[in-house]
């Protein structure tokens, strides 16, 4: 949403999110991080070079962690059900593979900024 936002809304990732239970999710990114659990998580796409520090991509993710790293796990949750939000216009409980469009992750955007 960051990167959306800033970049006229242009994805930080080609993957599509989901709305699943428990917020937005992109299955492939949580089938590789579950076999970590509540351990640390290792680099689950080594075969990827790391995002280069000047780069837009860069700028994205930081200001992504630096904007969220003081949230309790219950303001993420807070923050990812909003009820403007983009999960929150496609979610059906206890149904998975409902895509959440580019299009209402960008206008997320846009309605937390006014």
């Amino acid at each position: 949403m960051f990167h959306m936002g800033k970049y006229d809304g242009a994805p930080l990732i080609k993957e599509s999110f989901e709305a699943w239970n428990y917020g937005p999710v992109v299955p492939e990114l949580y089938h590789r991080m579950k076999p970590f659990g509540a351990d640390p998580v290792g680099n689950v796409f080594h075969w990827v070079s790391s995002a280069d520090p000047s780069s837009a991509e860069f700028d994205s993710l930081r200001a992504a962690a630096e904007g969220t790293k003081s949230f309790n796990p219950g303001q993420l949750v807070a923050n990812t059900h909003w009820e403007k939000g983009a999960w929150a216009n496609v979610y059906k409980p206890n149904i998975r593979g409902i895509k959440i469009p580019n299009s209402a992750i960008l206008n997320e955007f846009i309605h937390r900024r006014h």
